[in-house]
């Protein structure tokens, strides 16, 4: 018990640190919390998460925890808690790199998306498990196969291999995961000139959890459903949901601000590392950003042309911008980061695949998000690696 507290005893300060912060914090019940909170109440959790399952979301385990943390606020606290604790450990060990700029970086990037209170119209408990605490869940399901991918011997961790598992209830980590898993299969491939029989594995729980979201009558009927808001939807082609899901990225006037406030931080490091052609990429890039795109808000009306030519090219031009100022200002693993965007920008607009998009709001950009805060302190850590 002495030699775990000695070796984890950083992680168990954060942990009473962010439990203590929580504390604090008045979580309401509204909205779809105070839904679930009285459906739950009239039948017995396994029960209704079978009949979510069929009926609406799909996700299983998810509706589990949302009649176990309605019916206890602390215990949601404690796991908010548990969450920033093993996100931090989760990139220290992934990116092998301790020091105390990670542990301050990560838990503000963490705590900015779970102190969204009084403008969660989906509720705090419910947009917080469905798309924070999942992707914290296959951050730590990443541990096992990043070890697995740089050849260390370490068994299989059971423990890291259910919170993939967990993780995997949602469409946008099943898409994110398979990009990851992909990748990094041909990338071992193409330095090594053979398989990973161990990262194939993996292949697994992605095939049973990509099985249980496909057999499940639940998205289907929700769709459905929610065609009532876009009824011109179902006519739609592929190509033009894409579209719909690349235009939306762009529409709301918060994604400006975050890709202005990315591009100031990565000058900042720019300056710090004495990359001047980077630092001139930046400037441009905050020119662009705020003089010649405009500020978009949410359509008052899906009628008024949501994938219009305009939107779309800004939106591919933001892309562009972001990839670029990391691009420039990273001395290594340019590929693994431009990947990673690429993902990061695919899981927000994968969404025009379904109707639910114009319902879902501001929380479905927390993956895009996460993982371009998280490429954020990667691209100090390669460069901290480099230095050392």
């Amino acid at each position: 018990m002495r030699d775990f507290y000695q070796k984890h005893y950083r992680y168990i300060l954060i942990f009473i640190i962010v439990l203590s912060f929580f504390t604090l914090i008045d979580i309401p019940i509204e909205s779809d919390d105070a839904i679930y909170l009285e459906l739950t109440s009239e039948i017995d959790p396994i029960s209704f998460a079978i009949k979510q399952y069929l009926e609406w979301s799909g996700r299983f385990f998810v509706e589990i925890g949302m009649d176990l943390f309605t019916s206890s606020i602390f215990a949601f606290k404690i796991l908010m808690s548990l969450m920033v604790m093993m996100s931090i450990y989760a990139i220290e060990t992934i990116f092998k790199v301790k020091n105390n700029f990670i542990p301050i970086a990560m838990g503000l990037i963490c705590l900015s998306f779970t102190l969204k209170l009084g403008y969660l119209d989906a509720g705090y408990i419910a947009t917080n498990l469905n798309y924070f605490v999942l992707f914290i869940l296959l951050l730590i399901g990443l541990i096992n196969f990043f070890n697995i991918y740089q050849d260390e011997q370490k068994p299989f961790n059971i423990w890291q291999i259910i919170c993939l598992i967990l993780s995997l209830s949602s469409e946008q980590c099943i898409a994110v995961f398979m990009g990851i898993y992909l990748f990094f299969n041909v990338l071992y491939f193409l330095k090594n000139k053979q398989i990973n029989k161990k990262l194939l594995c993996f292949c697994l729980p992605l095939i049973v959890m990509l099985a249980v979201y496909f057999l499940a009558s639940g998205p289907d009927r929700r769709s459905y459903l929610e065609m009532e808001y876009v009824p011109q939807y179902a006519n739609y082609s592929l190509i033009k949901r894409v579209l719909v899901g690349i235009a939306y990225f762009f529409n709301y006037g918060v994604i400006k601000k975050i890709i202005l406030i990315l591009c100031l931080v990565l000058s900042n490091l720019n300056l710090y590392k004495k990359n001047y052609f980077g630092l001139l990429i930046n400037i441009a890039s905050v020119i662009i950003i705020k003089f010649f795109i405009p500020q978009y808000q949410l359509l008052p009306s899906i009628e008024e042309m949501p994938y219009s030519k305009e939107l779309i090219f800004y939106s591919v031009i933001s892309m562009i911008i972001i990839i670029i100022n990391f691009l420039v200002t990273t001395k290594q693993k340019r590929l693994i980061i431009t990947w990673f965007l690429l993902l990061a920008f695919g899981s927000k607009i994968m969404l025009g695949l379904s109707p639910t998009y114009y319902r879902s709001g501001l929380r479905t950009f927390d993956m895009f998000f996460l993982i371009v805060g998280i490429m954020l302190i990667y691209t100090y850590a390669v460069n901290t690696k480099d230095e050392s």
